[in-house]
Order: structure tokens, then sequence, then C-alpha cells
């Protein structure tokens, strides 16, 4: 009797069955884990992206114009919203053109969609603008989207994604806003 319990003692640390499904028990959470990381990360890139092609589109679109009127920009505002398949309420949207005035930056008109409100003196100090010659312009889109992860997987670390795309004019110094729409 003893003889056959050390047999069995001896069998049982030496027995590999079960060991691959244990194994998997433990890494299968964590491959899981890393795929739905993976899987944010990559849409949160993706979404990123498509923003910032369509405020560029945008910004490209605007510098071919002469004039705009506030009809025009809510159709380039339209645009952005169609490329980036957003919803209104996940963004925000504002158009300024900025001059040079003897030496100095200068908000020439600036339009913007709620919530967002038109630029002012104090916000173009806070930018950081491209260099400007003398009476050189340029056209100022922004835009904020709100980032929605997939999964939550990776916690709340996403902001707002702002961003700020510079044109210069094509066919002319400065556009001009026409009143009216």
């Amino acid at each position: 009797m003893k003889r056959h319990g050390r047999r069995s003692a001896r069998r049982r640390f030496t027995d590999a069955s079960g060991i691959a499904s244990i194994e998997f028990a433990l890494l299968a959470p964590l491959l899981i884990v890393l795929l739905l990381a993976s899987v944010t990360l990559f849409d949160l890139y993706r979404s990123a992206k498509t923003a910032e092609a369509a405020s560029f589109n945008v910004s490209d679109i605007l510098s071919r114009q002469l004039e705009v009127n506030n009809g025009f920009l809510a159709m380039t505002y339209k645009i952005f919203l169609r490329s980036t398949g957003r919803s209104e309420a996940s963004v925000r949207y504002r158009v300024t053109s900025i001059k040079t005035v003897e030496g100095a930056a200068v908000i020439d008109w600036s339009y913007a969609v709620s919530p967002s409100v038109k630029m002012t003196a104090a916000d173009l100090k806070t930018l950081k603008l491209p260099l400007l010659s003398k009476n050189d312009s340029v056209v100022l889109v922004e835009t904020w989207s709100k980032q929605s992860p997939l999964s939550e997987i990776l916690g709340r670390v996403f902001s707002d994604l702002y961003l700020p795309v510079f044109a210069r004019p094509r066919y002319t110094s400065s556009i001009t806003m026409k009143t009216g729409s």
C-alpha cells in the first residue's frame, strides 16, 4: 500500500495534463485587456486623424476665397461635421482672420458656432502664430472635438482634441467678410 501511495504522489507531480488550461485561464484576461486597449488606441488615433484632415480641408477651402459671409462659414462647419461624422454637440468650431497692422497681429474678423465665442484680442495673445510679414494675413480654423474611447479600459486620460490650422489666403492679401448671409 505504501508503494502505491508513492507512485500516485509521483504521478501527481509529474503529470502535465491540464497545465495548458491553467495557463490559458491566467493569460486570457491579460490578452483581452491588451486587445481592448489596442483597439481603443487605434480608434482614438483614427478619430484624431479624421478630425485633423477635415480641419485642413476646411482651411484649404477658405484659403481659396476672396470674401466670405456667415452663410458660407456655416457651410464650412457642416463640411467639417460631415467629414468627421461627429454630432454638433461634440464639436466646437471657430474661424478667424488675422492680419498684421504696423507689425502687430490683429483680428480682422471672427466667426464662431455656439458654444464657441468669437476670438478676442486676449485669445490672440495666447496663440502661437506663424511668422507674418508686413500686411500679411492668415485664416485660423480652430476645432475642438470630444474624444470618446470605445471602452474605458484605459481610464479617462483623454481630453478634448484641439486642432488649430493656419492657412494663408491664396488669391488675395486677406479674405474679407461680407456682412449679411
